[in-house]
């Protein structure tokens, strides 16, 4: 295995989320000027370098973190890394977009406590 120093090389799926992150972060800071890597990095606690390697593959994303970052870039992370669906939860992509977005429905104070159990679980 290729390493520089004690890291290790990231897989190809985990090449995937880093640059479908990276893409989608981009096209969210068209709408939307203020999502910097240093106010999304400032929005989840990591330091903007971090997420700089988070998005351009030198880091892997853990699953936590992967959902806080789109949570603050209003992605769906599942778009990000499709690998992470939990068929045996959800039975299809089309049924978790039914469950997202009857999430979108909720009152905010209910969309928090809901992605912070969620976060909370993801965390490795």
């Amino acid at each position: 295995m290729s390493t520089k120093g004690n890291r290790r090389k990231l897989n190809d799926v985990e090449m995937s989320w880093a640059k479908n992150l990276k893409k989608a972060q981009k096209e969210a800071k068209k709408k939307d000027p203020k999502l910097t890597q240093e106010y999304i990095a400032a929005a989840v606690g990591i330091s903007q370098p971090t997420l700089s390697h988070y998005m351009g593959g030198r880091n892997a994303l853990n699953r936590g973190v992967l959902f806080e970052l789109c949570a603050v870039i209003g992605v769906n992370p599942f778009d990000i890394a499709p690998e992470l669906i939990p068929s045996e939860l959800f039975g299809s992509k089309t049924n978790l977009d039914k469950l997202l977005s009857t999430f979108v429905r909720l009152d905010p104070d209910m969309q928090e406590s809901y992605l912070k159990l969620m976060v909370s679980s993801l965390k490795d």
